[in-house]
């Protein structure tokens, strides 16, 4: 993880890893969801244990992107969500990429990593320049 706090971050690299995660989204299959699918069926806390052993890791990060999923279109009487978490709890070292509130545009980003890299995504320029901090 130290080394990815010392790269540079720029446009092109998440660009990249943009282009990356949407040729493996692309290469999914119908039989591929229906196997994920079926398991889950079957087991419902089969797709929880990967995620948890994944985030007890202090060496790994998982990122997930559910900006495209209509998640303030929830209405229980009382008008959209004012926010909207991934997560009941917060986990250490999670990313998700979440569509922005009705009052936003843009994405929100929601992390959970050590203070150390929080502090450099704050003092970096590209999130500097494009972001705004919400906590």
């Amino acid at each position: 993880m130290a080394h990815l706090v010392r790269a540079n971050t720029c446009p092109a690299a998440f660009a990249g890893a943009a282009a990356r995660v949407r040729a493996a989204v692309d290469a999914t299959t119908d039989q591929l969801l229906g196997a994920i699918s079926k398991a889950i069926g079957s087991d419902p806390s089969s797709f929880a244990s990967a995620l948890f052993n994944a985030m007890k890791s202090p060496n790994s990060t998982v990122i997930s992107n559910q900006s495209r999923f209509p998640l303030y279109r929830n209405d229980f009487g009382w008008g959209a969500p004012a926010w909207v978490s991934p997560l009941p709890v917060f986990y250490a070292n999670f990313v998700s990429f979440l569509p922005p509130p009705p009052s936003m545009d843009g994405y929100c980003v929601y992390m959970t990593l050590d203070a150390h890299v929080l502090r450099r995504v704050a003092q970096n320029d590209l999130w500097r320049a494009h972001a705004r901090l919400l906590h």
